[in-house]
């Protein structure tokens, strides 16, 4: 983080995906955080709790706060589109039928 002379702030402590969601919705907003303890997640997995925190400038709190409190904007959906018309569906594949053949040649 660029200003040396600010205190950081732990905003959040929890699991990685949640902290880089919350580090990507505040970079979006142009409030430069630090997310740290993602190499003890390499030896000791999730075993530890809230080993990721999230660290942000003193000075950004109050902007961060808002930016974390806003509910998220929904998924867009995918555009639809419509299915080929212009080629007919494939017809089921012709099963081959083998004769039968008694096993028995007396019979």
């Amino acid at each position: 983080m660029a200003r040396d002379n600010e205190e950081l702030v732990k905003i959040f402590a929890g699991p990685l995906v949640e902290a880089e969601l919350r580090h990507a919705a505040l970079s979006d907003a142009g409030i430069e955080s630090k997310v740290v303890g993602t190499e003890l997640t390499g030896s000791f997995g999730s075993a530890l709790a809230d080993s990721i925190e999230l660290w942000i400038a003193s000075g950004d709190l109050p902007e961060a706060e808002e930016v974390l409190l806003k509910p998220a904007k929904p998924h867009q959906e995918h555009a639809k589109f419509p299915h080929p018309t212009d080629d007919p569906k494939p017809a089921a594949p012709h099963t081959h039928k083998e004769p039968h053949v008694n096993p028995d040649p007396r019979s």
